[in-house]
């Protein structure tokens, strides 16, 4: 079942209230709701119950809560076989009472006396509570709910887990998408069954998918991807799989070509690299610039001032390293940023020896753009980057201090990867630099080629330089990579791993100081005046 939702336009009217009314749909879009004989928006059960489920703060389910959950929502499917004709409303009826007789359903997650053990057993309770909410949203039709608790979730594998403001409003995103030019699409995964919503500027598709052996397929998918020889041996199975995951995923909500951010669910595959045909060769990456975000209300409040100046970018490139750090050399990496830095005014480098440990934690503050090239990794579920002389942790580092840092190019290996902790033990080094709101960052999802990340990156800041935006540029930067004439190349092993999170705009080069407009204004003139004098 999907239900779309468009914005509603307004038609010529010869008198002033017509006008007015059109004037107010362009100017303040309304949103509205699948049309539906109950319940009505007003009657709705998150408005009748609005004083037992708080939520403007993040709040976590009180022990005991499972059963009653669980009794009550035997209740409801009691009730729909009973009353099949209004399923919908019997539904309501039941987690109405679920929310009325239990008022300490839920807690928040600040209380200092609660160990991490006990946080997490109540996020693990929250998160099957907005299960069960996703699901009696969908069955009411209650689009705006749907978006509500999908955002909601989003907050539970995130650092706002502790402090969780109010979603952005859909009739926000809908106008902030709109400006954009971009798609929105959210995924929350219960199991087999998948919530799939995509929001635009003018429209809104729900839809529940029914997906046996989910999680396994995306796990055979992303081992494909990641490993070249077993791709190159499987390449017919990652086909298949590919072409089952576009079918069941992205297929059925009516995405147009352009830009689309995806929120993805708890598993993380690169999008582009899923295929339309059967055969495995017409990728996504084709038809789409695919970015990903933790949520949209962290998206569109993060806000991006990033230009193109004096001293906006940091290369590092350590290249080889001291005997005790005992890593390979990063053959080409120096030369790459050579060729990078053309694109800026006045770049500053920092490469081999000059590398080291304290000049990057010194230095990394000072920049708007920062191009990282050295391994990576993991080290005790810890993000991990390893300098000349020293490795760094990134909880070594104080982000919230890095005010002019708007993009982050993390050309390591894994810089994506999550760990395997709890809370923020769990962020990838990516997740550091967004949560921190660092607008952008690049990274990588597994082992990465140097010379494949050498050229996408050159690549991705020609287009930047060009005015391009960046989900964009990555996205040409990428279809360059793998259109240069070797087949191999076309493997998703090579190009998919590199993914953009945040904001995708395109970087603007900084304004021109007045003193020097003023001048170029003076000079203009003399000349049009001297030509003029002389002219035969």
């Amino acid at each position: 079942m999907v239900f779309l939702l468009k914005t509603r336009q307004g038609s010529s009217f010869l008198s002033v209230m017509g006008l007015f009314c059109i004037m107010s749909l362009v100017l303040l879009p309304d949103i509205h709701p699948f049309i539906s004989s109950y319940p009505s928006e007003d009657e709705s059960f998150f408005h009748r119950a609005a004083p037992c489920i708080p939520l403007e703060r993040s709040y976590f389910l009180s022990p005991g809560t499972d059963e009653l959950i669980t009794k009550y929502m035997n209740q409801c499917h009691e009730l729909e076989q009973v009353s099949a004709k209004e399923p919908c409303k019997s539904i309501y009826e039941a987690f109405t009472a679920v929310c009325a007789q239990e008022e300490s359903l839920i807690n928040t997650i600040n209380r200092s006396d609660y160990s991490n053990t006990e946080k997490n057993d109540y996020t693990s309770r929250l998160s099957r509570f907005y299960a069960i909410a996703l699901k009696v949203s969908y069955e009411a039709k209650d689009i705006p709910r749907i978006y509500h608790y999908m955002e909601q979730s989003k907050f539970l594998r995130g650092p706002a887990k502790s402090a969780v403001s109010m979603p952005m409003k859909l009739e926000q995103l809908q106008r902030e998408l709109l400006k954009m030019k971009q798609q929105y699409l959210s995924y929350f995964e219960d199991g087999d069954c998948i919530y799939a919503l995509l929001v635009s500027g003018t429209n809104i598709v729900c839809k529940k998918i029914d997906f046996p052996g989910y999680r396994d397929t995306v796990q055979h998918f992303a081992a494909l991807c990641a490993d070249r020889q077993l791709l190159n041996a499987q390449y017919g199975s990652y086909a298949h799989t590919a072409n089952i995951l576009y079918q069941k995923l992205f297929a059925p909500m009516d995405i147009q070509p352009g830009s689309i951010l995806v929120s993805p669910g708890e598993h993380f595959i690169p999008f582009d690299a899923l295929t339309i045909d059967r055969e495995g060769h017409d990728f996504l990456l084709y038809h789409f610039a695919i970015s990903y975000t933790h949520s949209a209300t962290g998206q569109f409040r993060i806000a991006d001032r990033l230009t193109i100046g004096d001293n906006d970018f940091l290369g590092i490139a350590p290249e080889c390293y001291a005997p005790e750090v005992a890593l390979p050399r990063l053959f080409g990496a120096v030369q790459s940023l050579q060729k990078i830095e053309d694109c800026f005014a006045a770049p500053k480098i920092l490469s081999r020896k000059t590398a080291s440990r304290k000049a990057f934690l010194e230095s990394m503050g000072n920049c708007s753009v920062l191009h990282i090239y050295s391994h990576a990794g993991l080290h005790s579920a810890q993000p991990i980057l390893f300098l000349h002389d020293n490795p760094v942790y990134m909880k070594d580092i104080d982000l919230t201090k890095k005010k002019r840092l708007q993009l982050v190019f993390l050309a390591g290996c894994e810089t994506a990867v999550a760990g395997s902790g709890d809370g923020p033990d769990s962020y990838s080094m990516a997740d550091r630099f967004v949560y921190a709101g660092i607008p952008s960052a690049v990274a990588t999802l597994w082992q990465v080629e140097n010379k494949v990340v050498y050229a996408v990156s050159e690549s991705f800041y020609r287009l930047l330089k060009m005015g391009v935006p960046r989900n964009k540029a990555l996205q040409q930067a990428k279809i360059e990579f793998v259109k240069q004439g070797i087949k191999a190349n076309q493997m998703p092993y090579y190009w998919a791993s590199i993914v953009l999170f945040g904001n995708t705009g395109p970087i603007t080069p900084a304004p021109v100081k007045q003193d020097l407009l003023s001048f170029a204004a003076i000079l203009n003139i003399s000349l049009c005046a001297f030509s003029r004098r002389f002219c035969i």
